[in-house]
């Protein structure tokens, strides 16, 4: 699951969290923008959550700002990601 953290990395995002609970789930986060204190950021926040469930993986992408009037900041890093997870697993892109 080294996948996700690189995938999260390449799309522009710092990585502020990696865990992953045995083989079946991981949750990532990144962050992009100014940190305040050590849970406050000033512009994006992903998390990205990996669940395996048998013959199938589930992969969830949670994007925004992390203040809704900060215009500035990118919203929505999801297809980023993905597209990171595709490339790096050689899958085709959907």
């Amino acid at each position: 699951m080294t996948v996700v953290p690189a995938a999260v990395v390449s799309a522009g995002l710092d990585l502020k969290e990696s865990q992953c609970y045995g083989d079946s789930l991981c949750v990532v986060i990144g962050t992009e923008g100014m940190t305040v204190g050590p849970s406050g950021n000033m512009g994006s926040m992903a998390r990205v959550v990996v669940e395996a469930t048998g013959d199938a993986t589930i992969i969830r992408v949670l994007s925004r700002r992390r203040m809704a009037n900060q215009v500035a900041a990118k919203e929505d890093y999801s297809l980023e990601i993905l597209s990171q997870i595709e490339a790096r697993l050689g899958l085709p892109h959907l």
